[in-house]
């Protein structure tokens, strides 16, 4: 999960609709190194401009997708950019201050592109791809890949899994106490 602290900050300076997807990904991890993302709104919702969380969202919903009202599904996908923020935000600065991030290549084909990388922290290298999709000409990261494994996907078998055995009401509350554990103030142990 930390790798993926790496994917959701672009500094304010970078024009979305003109940054090619390599370039967008490098500003991600630039402006991730500053503390003011952890509490800044504006920064953050900067850097909500170049994630889709609905394209996530309905990716992770898989083919519940069509089971759901769109209520339930705005509110899945209002839920889900909530959780991913929250523990996003607050742990990127000191964890990519600790990496070394080298790209590997893009493939970009229509208005969908990849970027490949590999994050290295204290001796262990982690393959990490973004994948970003072209909306209205501004690159937007809609996935992740750590070693080749999709973060949407293991969050849809997580969501469908959840579906499966508790219904609509069982996700909506997991999800509910995860984003009220998540929105509990902070007790330092120092």
């Amino acid at each position: 999960m930390s790798i993926i602290l790496c994917a959701f900050f672009l500094p304010l300076s970078i024009q979305a609709n003109s940054a090619g997807p390599k370039s967008i990904v490098e500003a991600i991890f630039d402006k991730s190194k500053n503390t003011t993302i952890t509490s800044d709104t504006n920064a953050q919702a900067e850097v909500n401009k170049l994630v889709n969380f609905n394209v996530m969202a309905h990716n992770a919903l898989g083919n519940k997708l069509s089971t759901l009202s769109k209520e339930q599904v705005d509110w899945f996908s209002k839920t889900l950019k909530e959780i991913i923020t929250k523990t996003v935000y607050p742990e990127a600065p000191a964890f990519l201050r600790e990496v070394k991030i080298t790209y590997e290549g893009i493939k970009e084909k229509g208005d969908k592109a990849t970027v490949n990388s590999i994050v290295r922290k204290r001796g262990e290298e982690t393959e990490v791809s973004y994948h970003l999709m072209k909306f209205s000409n501004t690159w937007q990261v809609i996935d992740i890949s750590l070693d080749g494994d999709s973060w949407t996907d293991s969050i849809k078998d997580q969501v469908i899994n959840s579906l499966n055995k508790n219904g609509w009401t069982g996700l909506k509350d997991k999800l509910s106490k995860r984003l009220d554990e998540l929105n509990k103030p902070q007790t330092s142990s120092k």
